[in-house]
């Protein structure tokens, strides 16, 4: 397994447990946030992967979609996309009608925090992103973290 998917996973949890957390705090018992919760997960995973599927108003000039499950990007704001639509969507099944925004806020922090590090730990540092606030490394720094320095 590599840093990136253990630091993703590691910030699922993360986001599961401070959702836990806030709900206890917050003494709301209602056992049908957890199926608000894993609808919300569930979509979230699905539409961050097909969320850079469509690139073309063309669909045939796209990736096969079977191509593109396996072997393409992920986009974190088509999983938070997701992972609103399934949160609206296990509301709606379970009858559950109170607002979950204050659960929901500091566990999606939590997580995506914890996430972008696997990110950032798995790109190819030192490669020149063009923007201010990259970071770019000289060629021995780079050499250390097994990357080349552009």
């Amino acid at each position: 397994m590599s840093t990136h998917d253990a630091l993703v996973g590691a910030g699922l949890v993360a986001t599961v447990a401070v959702f836990g957390f806030e709900k206890r705090r917050r003494a709301m018992t209602d056992e049908r946030l957890w199926v608000v919760v894993a609808l919300a997960l569930a979509w979230g995973a699905v539409f961050a992967r097909l969320g850079t599927w469509i690139q073309h108003v063309d669909l045939s000039q796209n990736d096969a979609l079977a191509q593109h499950w396996l072997y393409g990007s992920r986009s974190i704001l088509g999983g938070l996309t997701g992972a609103y639509l399934g949160a609206l969507y296990g509301k709606e099944v379970t009858g559950y009608r109170e607002r979950t925004g204050a659960l929901f806020a500091p566990a999606v922090a939590a997580g995506m925090a914890i996430g972008r590090i696997g990110c950032l730990l798995a790109e190819s540092p030192g490669a020149a992103t063009g923007q201010a606030w990259g970071v770019v490394l000289n060629k021995t720094d780079a050499a250390l973290m097994g990357s080349l320095a552009n």
